[in-house]
């Protein structure tokens, strides 16, 4: 039934787009085009295609392409003697996004001193590696390969669940309709993002509404689906809240709210948290805004930190108070700014209640270990003055001992 919506649209879509472009675009002076197409071999390169038909000679022509959610770019084409144009976009060179929808267009001008644009044509920039199954709804697309429909309607059941998970936890309305992309192994969604880093759990694009992610066949499957599906799915549904301001949320809320969301919470926050804590080797908050550790036990340690932190402000604030809290970043506050607003205290003390309250450190220990450095550079001071006087006392004893001789 989605895919039928889905047709509608795109010849509503259609029409619309014919009834709004100028003329010069659908024929005016005699040009036409016809054949129009674009080619993904995924990874490596795009090949875009037309037949351009014109009464007046054609002296230049440029194609836009357009990705979404980046700035367009026009490369130069060339016509044979029959009009066709056959443009490769080399991939590697100018990486897309894994299903990035892209538009392009192609602009002429004439030797009449007339420019002509043809309408908007789109494709979208999918893995062709794979032959994709569907499964959709109104408010799921999933697709995954290689395996039997009863996986794909798994996908569905358990995105159903982590959006009420999600929205129970932050109040959101779903504004678009969510693709999700389920890969046999991180192998193949790594070659995907062309990413370097030997661990990768899933991926979303927010803006894309796009959420890919690794899952191995077996026994493990539905476990690995409840804890990484829904924790993409905050990803997306914070963008959707939030809109390009998503960049503004400190990573530590982000990924916080996004690990709370998991059905199947990962069972060694807890122990690693503990034993960090009583080694003194905590990640300072600060340190999670912008960025979290590039290495994989410093992600972890992250991820743990951010999960429990959150846990603590939702117990204590409500799912109301953290809707209020991201939407404060989008007026540009700081990390610890936003807090200050919507909850009245600073990072350093809502961290310090933190510590205290969900992992049973010592207040006099928090106090003596904040106070370290700072006894540490008084005791060296308060030595170094000592010892000067008592330097001084001794030269002047000896100078007046020496008077008395004398």
């Amino acid at each position: 039934m989605g895919g039928t919506h889905r047709a509608g649209a795109a010849l509503l879509l259609s029409m619309v787009l014919l009834a709004i472009l100028p003329a010069s675009a659908l024929g005016q002076a005699g040009v036409n085009f016809q054949n129009v197409a674009a080619f993904v071999d995924f990874g490596k390169s795009v090949t875009f295609q037309a037949v351009v038909t014109s009464d007046t000679p054609v002296l230049e022509a440029v194609l836009t392409i357009k990705p979404q959610g980046v700035d367009p770019f026009l490369v130069p084409v060339s016509l044979d003697e029959i009009g066709a144009i056959v443009y490769t976009l080399d991939t590697q060179q100018t990486p897309l996004r894994a299903f990035t929808p892209v538009e392009y267009t192609y602009q002429l001008r004439l030797a009449n001193g007339s420019n002509v644009t043809s309408p908007t044509y789109t494709f979208d920039y999918i893995d062709t590696r794979f032959a994709w199954l569907t499964l959709d709804s109104e408010a799921f697309e999933v697709n995954w390969y290689d395996r039997e429909i009863a996986f794909g309607q798994l996908v569905m059941n358990t995105a159903v669940a982590g959006l009420d998970a999600v929205t129970n936890l932050l109040p959101v309305q779903q504004k678009q309709t969510i693709r999700i992309y389920v890969y046999n192994n991180a192998a193949d969604l790594k070659a995907a993002l062309s990413l370097k880093q030997s661990w990768v759990a899933g991926q979303s694009s927010p803006d894309l509404g796009v959420i890919l992610l690794p899952i191995p066949d077996g026994d493990e499957a539905r476990l690995e689906l409840e804890r990484k599906l829904p924790h993409e799915l905050m990803h997306v549904m914070l963008f959707q809240l939030i809109g390009s301001k998503y960049i503004n949320l400190p990573v530590w809320l982000v990924e916080g709210l996004a690990s709370m969301a998991e059905l199947y919470p990962n069972a060694e926050y807890t122990s690693v948290l503990n034993q960090t804590a009583a080694e003194d080797k905590l990640l300072p908050m600060e340190s999670l805004c912008s960025h979290f550790p590039s290495d994989a036990s410093g992600a972890f340690l992250a991820y743990a930190e951010s999960a429990s932190f959150v846990r603590y402000l939702h117990t204590t604030y409500g799912s109301s108070a953290l809707r209020w809290l991201a939407e404060q970043y989008q007026n540009g506050l700081g990390c610890s700014e936003g807090l200050e607003t919507a909850l009245g205290s600073s990072l350093t003390q809502l961290e310090y209640r933190w510590k205290q309250n969900e992992l049973r450190i010592d207040p006099e220990s928090l106090i003596f270990r904040n106070l370290l450095p700072y006894l540490l550079i008084f005791g060296l001071l308060f030595g170094a003055a000592a010892a000067a006087i008592i330097i001084s006392g001794r030269g002047t004893r000896r100078a007046n001992a020496a008077l008395t001789e004398d």
